[in-house]
Parts: structure tokens; sequence; C-alpha cells
């Protein structure tokens, strides 16, 4: 018999919002600690949309059942309760039901809840308890969800790639809900070869924080589900696209992305009217289906009327008031299963607590969602146990100070039947343990070990963790490699092929390790010292042990490259290195610089500090502490210049020219920092620099080089300089202020060159710390919009087009008690005029704020923080609420602008906003004659 069917395509002309697949309020039977059971009210329950039925097979989704508190909760039942239409045949599953009896503290689960094959049309609520009592009630009138889950009919198409899988969840959630659930279907078999699917963001890049439920299958007619994080934030929006993959061995390779996308937003204080399913087809065997209306947002939904403009749909339906989280139903008839093809309309019309609002939808007769996919052969058993270390990190290292080494093993069924009867045997000195999480049922602990969890080849039972330690305090060295081997069985029984996993291990001995903390090497005492005087300058290095021994027979030696510049210093130095340092402690070694002898020549002295210790007592031979502490020094004589690395320096041009305390403004030009490079030699030592020059000059990253002016000091030996003695040059700096944030202490590094008395070639390296500083961002300064006392038609003021109403702005601007004294040019907020800049704040005459605007028509038809209801003279009109703006409303509002507001004429149209309002009706409410009067909305520029 040829099935005569009517397609009805619900699409929303508003964004639907639904907070059920989030459940941040929650089903549960009591309160408190239900003897022991713990609270089912704590539980967040997340819901698809629909779950998708299949002609000759069943259909299944997942919910995700998740426990964010500290306590367990457990007894939990599972039932399907509020069945509507085809919603009688489902059921949970029970190996699922039974896996998430028990749900651990911050933990979740996924419970698959199956639908019959060939259902129609439906709905379904899950029900939960732990003490056998009925929670139905109690889940329909939770705050902020409801449960219902929509069943609808698989269609297919053709299309290719991505763009052949179909999504279905909320595109509009309550703000704050954390989660939705996202329904997928292969619905073409064109799609390609993939492994896995993923949704990504406009620009191709997966969102973050995802989480993919159930076997990702490329087959026609294959259903997944994905857990996605909502935008936190009023209006903030998600646009999402599918993308498939193919993952072979951990890598990842991008098969297709889809060209069409959706969106993803949230709102709060408005009621929605969602139907479910949203796809219903009305064939000669089903000829008559029940539909769900469920309210998913925060505020009541006034259901006022449900229409078809197609004769051979009969709609039985009555006006209702749907509080947040209840639902009604509604009964769609085909009247002559005979009739050929033919299309219209159904329509909803409701009152959101806001506004009107409508959803609409298409009806197609005698189009079949089918062919579907024919039933898939099933498939032979396949045995797939894989056993992975996480990170693939195999190394089971340690010392003999410590022992013992674990690491987490990951069992995961990749076949296609229940995997158990798990048997592990293990190398010497291992042993497995409970899983830090999702842990394995370990029943024995050492070789051969056990465990008796039967892993299912999907959902949250494919896999355990085990704990893998290796327990050894004897010196094993060089490593060696060995293997856990684990035998299962599969399909029922039957003995699988073993799995191993390799293992490294070694055992050294327990040892120190010296290293240097502070100073960083190499270290530049900051003086230049003078020959035959007795000045010094003192650094304590200090050396920590970071091994897991003592370290013994330390010797310390001063290598000053034979200069006798450099010595070693003990006079009080707290915790004075000796001959022996423990582990995990540090102690300090003196180094001093000078006094310089006599006769000393001019110029840079080095020196480094050798270090031995033996790493164990039993340790034959001795280690050197590698790379050696380092350190150098500038020398003067008699006949040098002198110079020595400034300490601080002048600031000017910040906001704050504390140095301590530098701050700046974002992109600001004007900061300098200035340090003078002297030569500080005397009249009774020390002489004039001639040929003096910067050799190299490297700015530490966030500063440059301030452009060359007189008094700097000079790059290059092109342009060298003299410096008498007591004179200086300048090294000035100019901080980074593209972005916002903090520029930390770090190092300038300089190389000075130039020739005195002493010598035709001084160089000296030179450090100096260059001051930390704030870069500040600059609020967005704010823009104005108000409203005109004036009332314009749609010809405005005789010429037509936007630069009239630009004109008239600019008039009333100039003329306003509150707007004369603002600067900037004017614009009228008109479709297409760009009167806004995304991102820019825009208020009222007085402050208020309005909105951020999102784009040119400020925020389009979304709401508003603060009405636009502010004239230039600071006054709210008394007549006349609408206001010019040829905006677009939802889905079948007709563009109308007044011939581009040239026209005056009662047969000719404008679209107009209510201006006294924050509900999206400031946009668009209506649309009215262009001979009407209504007032325009201005915006500084």
């Amino acid at each position: 018999m040829n099935k005569k069917l009517v397609k009805l395509t619900i699409l929303s002309s508003i964004l639907a919002a639904i907070s059920a697949c989030s459940n941040s309020g929650s089903s549960g039977s009591s309160s408190g600690n239900n003897t022991g059971n713990g609270d089912v009210d704590s539980l967040q329950i997340i819901t698809p949309k629909i779950i998708y039925s299949k002609p000759n097979v069943a259909g299944f989704s997942y919910v995700t059942i998740n426990n964010p508190t500290s306590t367990i909760v457990k007894n939990l039942h599972y039932n399907v309760t509020n069945e509507v239409g085809s919603g009688s045949g489902s059921s949970v599953d029970s190996t699922s039901a039974a896996s998430c009896a028990s749900i651990a503290a911050y933990s979740q689960c996924n419970i698959k809840v199956m639908v019959a094959p060939g259902a129609v049309a439906g709905s379904l609520r899950l029900d939960i308890n732990n003490n056998n009592s009925n929670l139905g009630d109690k889940l329909a009138k939770s705050s902020s969800s409801s449960l219902s889950i929509g069943i609808e009919q698989a269609a297919y198409n053709d299309l290719s790639g991505a763009d052949g899988i179909t999504l279905s969840y909320y595109h509009t959630v309550i703000n704050g809900v954390p989660y939705i659930m996202v329904s997928g279907l292969v619905a073409s078999d064109k799609v390609g070869s993939f492994n896995k699917v993923v949704l990504v963001n406009s620009s191709g890049v997966e969102i973050p924080n995802q989480e993919a439920i159930g076997v990702i299958d490329s087959a026609q007619g294959s259903t997944f589900n994905i857990l996605l994080p909502v935008p936190a934030g009023v209006n903030s929006s998600q646009t999402v696209k599918v993308q498939t993959q193919q993952v072979t061995n951990g890598q990842a390779v991008v098969v297709s992305t889809a060209t069409a996308s959706s969106t993803l937003t949230t709102k709060e204080a408005i009621g929605i009217a969602e139907m479910l399913p949203s796809a219903i087809y009305l064939t000669e065997s089903n000829p008559e289906q029940t539909i769900t209306f469920s309210n998913t947002g925060d505020a009541i939904a006034q259901l006022q009327q449900l229409t078809s403009n197609n004769s051979n749909v009969e709609v039985v339906f009555n006006p209702s008031s749907l509080a947040s989280g209840t639902i009604t139903t509604a009964t769609i008839k085909l009247r002559d299963k005979t009739v050929p093809a033919a299309t219209g309309d159904v329509t909803l019309v409701y009152n959101n607590s806001q506004s009107q609002a409508s959803t609409s939808g298409t009806v197609d007769q005698n189009i079949n969602p089918t062919p579907g996919p024919t039933p898939p052969v099933p498939p032979a058993p396949v045995a797939g146990l894989t056993a992975v270390f996480a990170g693939n990190d195999n190394d089971f290292f340690t010392t003999t100070a410590i022992g013992i080494v674990s690491k987490q093993l990951t069992l995961t069924n990749t076949g296609n039947t229940d995997e158990n009867g798990i048997i592990l045997t293990l190398p010497a000195n291992f042993t497995i343990s409970a899983g830090s999480n999702n842990s394995c049922e370990v029943t024995q602990g050492t070789s051969p070990a056990t465990i008796s969890n039967s892993l299912t080849p999907e959902g949250n039972t494919d896999s355990c963790d085990i704990t893998v330690t290796y327990t050894n305090n004897t010196i094993v060295d060089p490593a060696q490699t060995d293997q856990i081997t684990i035998n299962y069985d599969y399909n029922n029984g039957t003995p699988a092929p073993e799995v191993n996993q390799s293992v490294e291990y070694k055992v050294d001995p327990a040892s120190a390790n010296l290293v240097l903390k502070t100073p960083s090497s190499p270290y530049m005492f900051m003086n230049s010292l003078v020959d035959g005087t007795e000045t010094t300058e003192q650094q304590l290095f200090t050396i920590e042990n970071i091994g897991d021994e003592d370290a013994s027979d330390i010797s310390i030696a001063v290598n000053d490259m034979k200069t006798n510049t450099f010595s070693r210093y003990t006079s009080e130095v707290i915790a004075n290195c000796g001959t022996s340092l423990a582990k995990k402690e540090e102690c300090n070694i003196g180094v001093q610089f000078g006094p310089i002898p006599d006769n000393t020549s001019a110029g840079t002295k080095s020196g480094n500090l050798i270090i031995t210790y033996k790493k164990y007592p039993s340790a034959i031979s001795s280690v050197t502490l590698t790379p050696a502490p380092s350190f150098f020094g500038q020398v003067a004589t008699s006949g040098s210049a002198i110079f020595n690395a400034p300490t601080i320096g002048a600031a000017i041009g910040f906001t704050d020219n504390d140095w301590t305390n530098l701050t700046i403004d974002q992109n600001a030009t004007t900061g300098v920092v200035t340090y003078a490079i002297t030569n500080s030699a005397t009249a009774q030592k020390g002489d004039d620099a001639t040929d003096f020059y910067l050799d190299s000059i490297v700015p530490p990253i966030g500063w440059t080089v301030a452009p060359y002016q007189t008094g700097d000091c000079p790059q290059g030996a092109e342009n060298a300089i003299s410096i008498p003695r007591g004179a200086s040059c300048n090294i000035r700096l100019n901080p980074d202020t593209s972005s916002s944030g903090y520029l930390s202490t770090t190092i300038l590094d300089l190389t000075l060159n130039w020739k005195d008395q002493a010598s035709n070639k001084n160089i000296e390296k030179m450090q100096i710390d260059t001051p930390a500083v704030t870069v500040t961002t600059l609020p967005t300064p704010s823009r104005v919009i108000f409203l005109t006392n004036k009332l314009f038609s749609g010809l405005m003021g005789g010429i037509g087009g936007f630069r009239v109403a630009d004109a008239e702005c600019k008039d009333a601007a100039a003329k306003g008690k509150l707007t004369s004294s603002l600067t900037g040019t004017w614009k009228a907020l008109l479709s297409g005029n760009n009167a806004t800049v995304k991102g820019t704040v825009y208020t009222k005459p007085d402050e208020t704020i309005i909105a951020t605007a999102t784009g040119g028509d400020l925020v389009g038809y979304d709401i508003l923080q603060a009405a636009i209801d502010m004239t230039e003279n600071g006054n709210t009109p008394a007549t006349t609420k609408y206001a010019w703006t040829g905006g677009l409303g939802g889905r079948g509002t007709i563009k109308a602008n007044c011939n581009n507001w040239g026209s005056s004429s009662p047969s000719v149209n404008g679209n107009v906003g209510e201006w006294g309002t924050t509900a999206n009706s400031w946009w668009y409410s209506s649309s009215i004659a262009c001979s009407s009067q209504a007032r325009l909305m201005c915006v500084q520029q």
C-alpha cells in the first residue's frame, strides 16, 4: 500500500530557550541524607531535546546524571514516565541503570533511554528515585527545567561531508545552565568515513570541554550525543558547527567541517514554548499524532493559538498558561489521506512574558522521511581490549631511597561484545590496585592479578583504571624491560588473544644533586674596583641539594683565573657550606671581588666556583657541579675610566612616575626610563674615556631602545664620543604598551667599549635592572543615544534617505539641553545606517547604560539593558510610542523603510520599534503607514 503522509517540520521564529538540558534544579525523592542513600535532589540531570526513532531498530539517546556534591548518592532507580504518543513504548536500558545505581561524589553517569522501532511523534520524561517513591510530580515542578524528551522520526538526506549530519539541541537556554545535551544523526550516506565527531566554532576550532557520549559510527542512521558547555552570561552566544575526524594511533585528522552552522544563546526572564518533537510525519497508518509543548524558559508562556493554513491538517489545541517547566499537548490530524502533495504552514502564537512570539512550521504532504538505511547485518564478534598507561608513560624509574613508583593503566573495550574474566600476569615486584579514577574492581592485586569488571562495548562502562605499582629498594641498573600479559574472555566466554603492555623499570642508588639556586650565573659584580685600593664587593651564592641523599666530601674552591681578584669569605655567612649537605637543604658560599692588587691591569676579570662532592656514601669518586657557577668584575687603574652599573634610573611620561610603582596607559607612547652611564673616575684615581660607544645593547622583552637624541650613549664605533671624569651619557628605554598587563623586573645587557690611559681597548659587560611597569587598560568611552522630541513622517523632512535623518539628529542635538555640549557628529539609528559600533557602550544623556553594541544596529532584534526613552532635553515624551527603525523582527517579518525613507504615502509602510521598552520590540514591533508620525533615535558618533 502506498503511504500518504504529511511532514510537519516546526522551525522556531524566535530563539527558543531551554534549561532542561542542564537541570540546574533536579529531581529527587526527599531532602537530606535519605537514611544513608544520599539526596536525589542534589543531582543534575542533563537531557537531550529529542531521541531519533528508526523504522526497524530501536532508537536511543543518553541522559547524563551528574553529582556535583561531596556525598555519594546511591540505591538509584530509573524509569520512564509521562509518556505521550509513542513515548509509551520507551524504556531505560537495564545495564546502564545498574551501572548508575550509585553515583560517587563529583562524578557523573550516563543513562541509555530506548524508544521502540517505528516510533512516531511522542515524548517522555525520566523518573529517578532512591526510596522507591514516585518522583514524577517533583520532577515536573523543577524551577528551571523540564525533563521532557521528544521522540522524532529520523529523516535522511543526500548531503555530502559533515553537512550530512543533523544536530538537534535547544538553541537558547536560560542563563546559568552549565551544559546541554546535543543529539546527532548521520542522515546521509555521503558523509565519508570517520570515527570521531566534534563541535567547532565559526573558525573551525574545537569548542573546549565537550564530551562525546556513545560510539561514533559513520554509517547512515547512526546516532550519538555530545555534552556541550553553555557560554556564561546573559545574551552570550556560541556558533556551533559539526566536524568529522579520523583518529589513527592517537592522531586526529579532520575529514570534513560543515558549511552550515547554528547558534547556542543564553537568555533570562522569558517563557519559551518548545515543540516536542520538532518534526512530525502523518501517514495513512498514523494519521493522528500527539505533540508536546514544553515551557523551557524561566517565565510564563501564555499559549494563545495553534493554526494551520493547510485545510487538510486539523489541529486540536486548547489555549493555556504554561508555567516554567510544565507541559501541555496538542493533536495534529490528517483529514484526507488520499490528497496529493501540498505545502502549508502551522503556527503557534503565544506571549513569552515580554512580548508576543510565534513558532511556525511547514506542512509537506506525502513526503516520506525515509528511506532510511536497511537494518545492518550484525557484525562478527570482535575482541578489542586495550591497555594504555596514562600519557603513554611506562617507565617505572625510582631510587633506593624511595623504592616505589606507580602509574595509571586504562583498560578499554574497543571490541563489539562484553569483555570479562580479566587476568593479569605481572613481572616480579609489580602489583595492581584500584585506579585513582573510574577504578576497576580489583579482586587480587598480586600476580596472577584479577579484575571482576565486565567491560561493555560502549557507554560509561567500556573502560576502567587500575594503579600499577613497582616496589623495589635494590639497585637495578641498567633499565630492564618486561611486560604485563592480560588474558580475558569475549563473546560470552570465548578466550580472546592475550594483550601485552610493556614496562621498563630501573632503581638507581639514592644520590645527592647539587645545583646553584641563586644568583643567576654568570653573576656580574656591580661596581668597577680600582687597583691598589682596599675596596671590595661581596655576593652570596646559594647551593641547594635537590637529590634524595646527603652530599658528602664537599670541596669548594674559588678559581680566579690567576688574577688574584676573587676569593671566598666565610665571616658572618649564615648557613656557610661545609663538607656535607643534607638532602633538600641549602647552604651559602661567600665570594668576594677585591681588593684589587696594585698594578693589576684594567679590564674584565672572571672566575668560577669549583664544587665537587660524592653523590652517595659508597661512591668511589666525586662529581663536579656542572655548569660551574661563574662571575666577573671590572678592574680600573689609575689611568682608567670607571663605569659602574646604575642601580636606579629616572622615569618620565608615566601615569605614576614612582620608580617602584610605575604605571602607564595602554598604547601610551610617552613613557621613558633613563639610566645615566657615568664615568666615576676622579682626579685622584682614574681618567677620561675617549672613543666611547656601546658595542651592544640588548633590551629585555617588553622594552625598546628610545630613538637617539643628544646626550644618549652612542651605538657603534663610528659614533664614538668622549666622556670626561664625572660626565655621563644616557641609556633610554620605552616600555611596550601595545597590550595591558604587567612588565616584570628584568635585566638590560650592555657592552661598553672605550679607550683611556690604561688601555687602548677597554670592554666592559654591564647588567642593569629594569623597573616593573603596570600597563593599564583605559575604558572604552561611551556614546549617547537620545529620542527626538520632534515627530517625522517616512519622508524624513522632504528629501528622503539617511542623510536627512542624520541632519535632523544633528539639529536636535545642537538645540538640546543635555546634548548641546556633546562633541562628535550624529546619526539616526535606522537599519543599514551603521549608526553604532560593535563593542561600544551606549547610554542615555543621563549616562544610564542602554546596551553594548553588537553591530551597526545596536543590538538589533534583542533586548536592551535600559529603554531609549529620554529626549535631547531630558524628558520622556507622553505621546507616540513609535520610532522609525526599518528593522526586522523574527522569522517572517518583511523589510519596510518607506522607500529608503523617501515616501510619506499612506499606501507605503515602514517598520517601527517601541521606544519605551527594553524588549526586542524596541527594534521591531510593527509596520505602519509612511504618512504616520514617529520619532527618531539619534546616536553620537
